[in-house]
Formats: structure tokens, C-alpha cells, sequence
């Protein structure tokens, strides 16, 4: 049971201070990571016993959930509450689901729900009260056969936290969630206590995005509260923020810091077509599905899915556009994400949510009549840097073969579909490959 793991850990104060002492772990900069080299391949080890039927592969326990589970102690009483929600809302079906989902929407519009929807809102009342009244009843079952590994004094503590749980369960959100039924909006109060639960439900949805993975549906709920947000937030007053500016390894290896938090990325984009939203209670339509090649990083991709196009911006369809486009975003931090690569192989990517980009249209040159005498000059200047490249090319000749090797201008490869991607870093190996050079 939840709250005698939770409990057992918090009566270890060893066993806390391991995980939580003092944090000396620095997050990297842009500058530091600016020339690694990274492999973004999906590495071959995976647990295949933990992959879905949809066939996701989950190359890795998250050791974060486990940390999570013992920094309960912090805030007992939250994480408690918390541990509540995630076994209530197991409950649910995906309809249910998204009904409680339209119940907090419409009280943060301080609206009340739809006729059918009311209608429907009674067998939800019911799971969230059943829920709640088994977790509660086991939880209190638990503690009180617990053995002794629980101190007394701590078995104390956590039956108070259950009654107070109980309390607020029966006396406050079950009333503001009962009164969702009637056709009248909720009261101030009311309002405020569905949102604070609706807080506590989007930390557990953000925490069901795993890395490593294609879309999922359980992250579904997570993806469009962001995407509501920042369809709701003003853009100017977006572009205005100024949080942290970070690049592709800070979020390719940083994935559980920056989870779910508002950043700002730039590049280059270089492919982008217009994709179609699946169902959602948001109202969102639609974003646009960029290939953007970070600025100062790696040759390998991030990945933005973004709500709206500033004024001026190429034409985006249906189909993937090539493009040439310097731009900055924005954005929340999603995960990385699994794409397949055209040779089958699966690679990942940092992919952020954003609702336009920054971006200014490219000048276009004016003709002018050319000066003849400038002409001229760049002949003759032409003319002697052909020569030195000669002599350097004679001279290298006569010893040892040159190691050195120029990629090429870093583009990517036509995106015919998601599942059909080749990143930079491929390319240049099945180059080198061709030449016989290593590394």
C-alpha cells in the first residue's frame, strides 16, 4: 500500500538523506555542450517485457519515480493526496476521463457543463467517490496491521493525514464536484478548490510522459494542457518571457530537469508541414510539425510542434515544405521522442510544444548595376587563390594522406513521413562509409 511505502521512507532518515542530501549535480550550459558528439540511436537494450501492445519500447526505469516516492517526507500530506488521485483516476475509462477533464475546464471558464454531459456526470461522481473511500479505507487498514518497522509516533502521523484526507475528500471536493451537476456556475470557493485538484492531477499526468517513446495515448491528457495554455496565453506577452535558453544536449540529457518547463531554443528550421489534432475538448484544430536543426548543436534534430505562423511565413500544407528559416521558440519541454530512421533504425529526438515562432522574413538582395572595376578585382583575386590551392594540394600530395574531412552544409534529409526520417549524423556516416573513413 502507497502510504506504508511512503511511510516506511520517511521513518529512514539514512536512507533520505542518501537520496536527498545536498544536490551537487550542475546543469550543463549551452556552451559546454556545444561540440560533444552524441549518438541518438535507440540504444538495443531494452525491457521488451515492459513494452505495450502498441509495441513502445521502454528502454529504462525511471529512477526519478523512485526519488519522487521518497521525497515524500518533504510534503507528506501532498504526496499522500497524490498517491490518492493516481489510484482514483485508474478507475476511470478514457470517456470518464475526459469528462472529469471538461468538469475542470469549465470551472477555470467559471461555466457550467453541457446538458448531456450533466447527465453523464453522475457515474463519475460515483467512481471518484468510490475511489476515494477504498483508498482510504485500505490506506487506514494498512497502517494500523503495519508492523514494526513504522515507529509509533510516525503511525500517528500518518493516520492524522488520512482523516484529514477524508475531511477534505467528504467535506470539500465531493460537494464542488457533486454541485457540477447543476446548470448554475460553481462559487468562488468552489472554483478554487477545483483547481487546486486539477494542479495535483496535471503533475500526475506529466509524470506518465516517458522518454524514449512514440506518441502515447495516456500522455495525451499532459500534451493538451499545454497546448490549451499556450493557445490561451497572449503572444506577446509569451515572446516577452525570457526563460532559459537551452540547446539540444541540455534537453537530450536533461530530460527529467526540464520536463514540462518553459524554455527557449533557436535553429534553423528545415522542414515543416501542417498536422491535423486529434479530438480533443481544447478546440485545437491543428499545429505545425517542425524539423528544427539547433543552433550550436549537434547535427541531429528537436522537434516543434507548434500552434500558429507569424505573418510572412512560407507556406505551410499538408505535405512537408523544405525550408531555410532562422527562428527561435518559446516553448515547453515534452520528452524525447522515438522517430524511425529510413534505414529502420529508430533515433530520438528533444521534442517542445510552442505557439509561434520568432522569426524575422529574410531580406531579399536589391540588383544593382556592378562596378566594373570590382569585378575586375574579385577575377584577379580568384585567380591567385586558385593558385595557392594548388600549390597546397602538390604539396600535401607528396606526404603523408590528409586525415582531415569537411562534412558538408549539415541539411536534412526529405521527410517523406514521421516514421521515415534520416538525421544529420546518418547521413555524414553513410557518407564517410562511401569514402572509407572512419570515426
Amino acid at each position: 500500500m502507497t502510504i506504508v511505502i511512503l511511510a516506511e521512507k520517511a521513518s529512514q532518515p539514512l536512507l533520505y538523506d542518501q537520496f536527498f542530501g545536498s544536490d551537487t549535480t550542475e546543469k550543463l550550459t549551452p556552451a559546454e555542450m556545444a561540440h560533444e558528439d552524441i549518438d541518438t540511436r535507440l540504444k538495443t537494450e531494452r525491457n521488451t517485457a515492459a513494452a505495450s501492445s502498441l509495441g513502445i519500447l521502454v528502454t529504462q526505469a525511471r529512477a526519478a519515480d523512485i526519488q519522487e516516492e521518497l521525497k515524500a517526507a518533504e510534503n507528506p500530506l501532498a504526496r499522500a493526496r497524490q498517491a490518492g488521485w493516481k489510484e482514483v483516476l485508474a478507475l476511470l475509462d478514457n470517456d470518464q476521463r475526459t469528462l472529469l477533464d471538461k468538469a475542470f475546464l469549465a470551472a477555470r471558464d467559471q461555466k457550467s457543463l453541457e446538458e448531456n454531459d450533466r447527465q453523464r456526470w453522475a457515474d463519475v461522481l460515483s467512481k471518484l467517490d468510490e475511489g476515494w473511500e477504498a483508498y482510504l479505507r485500505e490506506a487506514h487498514e494498512s497502517l494500523t496491521l503495519a508492523d514494526a518497522d513504522i515507529p509509533p509516533e510516525h503511525k500517528a502521523q500518518w493516520l492524522t493525514i488520512i482523516q484529514e484526507l477524508e475531511i477534505q475528500w467528504k467535506n470539500e471536493l465531493q460537494p464542488a464536484f457533486a454541485a457540477m451537476r447543476e446548470d448554475t456556475p460553481l462559487s468562488e470557493a468552489q472554483r478554487e478548490l477545483l483547481g487546486d485538484c486539477d494542479a495535483v492531477i496535471a503533475a500526475i499526468d506529466l509524470e506518465a510522459v516517458q522518454d524514449n517513446t512514440v506518441h502515447r495515448y495516456v500522455e495525451s491528457h499532459a500534451w493538451f494542457r499545454f497546448m490549451d495554455e499556450l493557445n490561451r496565453v497572449d503572444t506577446d506577452a509569451l515572446l516577452a518571457l525570457e526563460p532559459e535558453r537551452v540547446g539540444f544536449l541540455q534537453l537530450y540529457k536533461q530530460s527529467n530537469d526540464y520536463r514540462g518547463k518553459l524554455v527557449r531554443i533557436r535553429g534553423q528550421l528545415r522542414q515543416g508541414r501542417r498536422v491535423s489534432a486529434p479530438a480533443n475538448i481544447y478546440g485545437i484544430d491543428h499545429y505545425y510539425l517542425f524539423w528544427l536543426k539547433p543552433a550550436g548543436g549537434p547535427n541531429t534534430p528537436i522537434v516543434v510542434y507548434c500552434l500558429e505562423l507569424p505573418t510572412g511565413f512560407p507556406e505551410i500544407g499538408n505535405d512537408y515544405a523544405t525550408l531555410n528559416e532562422d527562428a527561435e521558440f518559446t516553448c515547453y519541454f515534452f520528452k524525447r521522442y522515438a522517430y524511425r530512421s529510413a534505414d529502420s533504425a529508430t533515433s530520438i529526438a528533444p521534442l517542445v510544444l510552442a505557439k509561434i515562432p520568432r522569426w524575422t522574413p529574410q531580406e531579399v538582395a536589391v540588383a544593382r548595376t556592378p562596378d566594373v572595376s570590382l569585378i575586375v578585382g574579385a577575377v584577379i583575386v580568384a585567380a591567385l587563390l586558385a593558385i595557392a590551392v594548388s600549390v597546397t594540394v602538390y604539396l600535401r600530395s607528396r606526404g603523408e594522406p590528409s586525415q582531415e574531412y569537411e562534412p558538408e552544409d549539415p541539411t536534412f534529409a526529405q521527410l517523406q513521413n514521421d516514421s521515415n526520417v534520416v538525421t544529420i549524423s546518418e547521413k555524414l556516416q553513410a557518407l564517410a562509409q562511401e569514402k572509407g573513413i572512419q570515426g
